[in-house]
């Protein structure tokens, strides 16, 4: 469960309201939370609200003990760098600062002492402002104050400070460029999809779903299906919009549990990108010029996107389709295979790049690439569920009849697990073997089956490892033996086996 800003009290940070999240009554919440295989995780804005030193009852000793610190960025002359963020006017930390890092570490331990929370969602660190410059200088007596609110004109406090200080020029504005009102379409709206497709920051991407989703045109079908394959899957709304829980209509609680049971089927491949990303620096949601940066065509493809390598999401984005256009790296040139994931068939080569695709309502297309093995779960309420049920194997052919992948695990909870396992996979025509690399953990779910895509002689084949592959049909292996004691060191299976 994640917490946006509502649980603050007055939209502070380190402080619950007390009414609506009652510290003791919340505390046996996330208890309750955590037996049941759950974890909690609020948001935390890096934007401190500064009292009004005029109002004796607008204390905040967060900020006291932040300033005591020294913890904050200050202007030029000296002076407490202020914006506006939600509580009202802030002063920012300074994360370069050793001072900012040891009161915020405090902080945060004192505020876990409240509440057992499993981790922080950490947001407005950018500088995030709602105005341009220290619009807050010299303003302090309006807080506490929410925005939106009119903020001064340019005020006295900045013109001094520009003028004494003339290396160091303050931009100043009033409320009509201080708030952008009309969205900028592919530039910086987050609610326009492309944007929030291509714009991520870091491995766990953050796109809301979209205020504007309305279930009337479908976008909201559309939308929750999306986010279902974005690293940070969230409904986000906001006060005044239009409702948008996914339980009140049947259509979007169909296609979210659609695209939610795919995602959880997809959580060990997500765990090992997240894996990479903390190990080597790799991204986990990638454009598709990133993953092809030889094909300059792919430069302006923004409405597709990579999970890794092995997975092209193409979502539907507009109002009332039923179809969607998408491209296909390497199938024209008959470099790649792409098979579609909810059948396994692998697609025919298009006569040019852009390929229409079948979308219809509540199908978001999901395909996955030749040369791919997924290690697969079934999927469950929670992660915790999930992790222990058994494994489904997924051999991707490319067109030389070859797949490999790699698979990371440990016990999916611990920040310092104590024991790892990572392997790879290596498959020909003939046989499949999986090798450990490093690390002793031990995994107990069985492998329950192991399914084949390739293409053959201009045909699809979907088999499983049995000796021979059948046209559109499924086989899958049945094994009952432990993961543990079926691939404790390099295990092959050939057509024999």
């Amino acid at each position: 469960m994640w917490s946006d800003i509502d649980y603050m009290k007055s939209y502070r940070d380190f402080e619950a309201d007390p009414i609506r999240f009652n510290y003791t009554q919340w505390a046996e919440s996330i208890s309750r939370l955590h037996a049941s295989g759950r974890h909690y995780v609020p948001i935390i804005d890096s934007a401190i609200y500064i009292p009004n030193p005029e109002n004796e009852t607008d204390a905040y000793p967060v900020f006291d003990r932040g300033n005591a610190a020294g913890a904050f960025i200050m202007n030029p002359d000296g002076s407490p760098y202020i914006g506006d963020v939600w509580p009202g006017y802030t002063v920012f930390p300074d994360w370069l600062s050793e001072h900012a890092e040891k009161w915020w570490t405090h902080e945060f331990v004192e505020f876990h002492k409240q509440w057992a929370f499993d981790g922080a969602w950490v947001d407005m660190s950018e500088i995030s402002s709602f105005c341009v410059g220290s619009c807050g200088s010299g303003n302090l007596h309006l807080n506490p104050v929410h925005p939106p609110f009119a903020l001064p004109e340019a005020g006295s406090a900045s013109s001094a400070i520009s003028s004494s200080m003339s290396t160091y020029p303050v931009t100043t504005s009033s409320i009509s460029s201080v708030y952008r009102t009309t969205p900028t379409p592919g530039v910086r709206d987050v609610n326009y999809p492309p944007y929030a497709i291509n714009n991520f920051k870091g491995p766990l991407g953050v796109a809301a779903i979209s205020p504007n989703a309305t279930h009337a045109d479908g976008t909201l079908d559309r939308w929750m299906q999306l986010s279902a394959f974005f690293p940070f899957y969230r409904n986000h709304n906001i006060i005044g919009a239009i409702n948008q829980e996914a339980y009140v209509w049947a259509s979007v609680i169909d296609a979210s549990k659609a695209a939610m049971n795919v995602r959880y089927r997809f959580l060990p491949y997500l765990y090992i990108l997240f894996y990479h990303s903390h190990v080597h620096g790799h991204t986990v949601m990638r454009a598709l010029a990133w993953e092809f940066p030889n094909d300059p065509s792919l430069a302006n493809a923004d409405r597709q996107f990579l999970l890794g390598r092995a997975i092209l999401v193409t979502p539907v984005l507009e109002p009332g389709s039923s179809t969607v256009d998408g491209v296909f790296p390497g199938l024209v040139e008959g470099k790649e295979l792409w098979y579609d994931w909810y059948n396994g068939t692998a697609l025919a080569v298009p006569e040019r790049a852009d390929t229409t695709i079948s979308a219809p309502l509540g199908h978001i297309p999901v395909h996955v690439r030749g040369a791919s093995i997924l290690a697969l779960q079934q999927p469950a309420l929670t992660t915790r569920e999930v992790r222990e049920t058994p494994w489904d194997i997924l051999v991707a052919f490319d067109k030389n009849g070859q797949a490999k992948a790699d698979l990371y695990l440990d016990d999916g909870v611990s920040v310092v697990p104590n024991a790892t396992l990572t392997m790879t996979f290596a498959s020909t025509h003939r046989k499949l073997s999986a090798t450990i690399t490093q690390g002793g953990w031990k995994d107990q779910n069985a492998l329950k089956s192991i399914s084949l895509w390739v293409k053959k002689h201009g045909r699809a084949l979907v088999g499983a490892w049995n000796g021979e592959l059948a046209l559109n049909e499924r086989y899958q292996l049945q094994r009952e033996r432990a993961w543990s004691s079926h691939c404790n060191s390099e295990c092959q299976m050939d057509n024999s086996d």
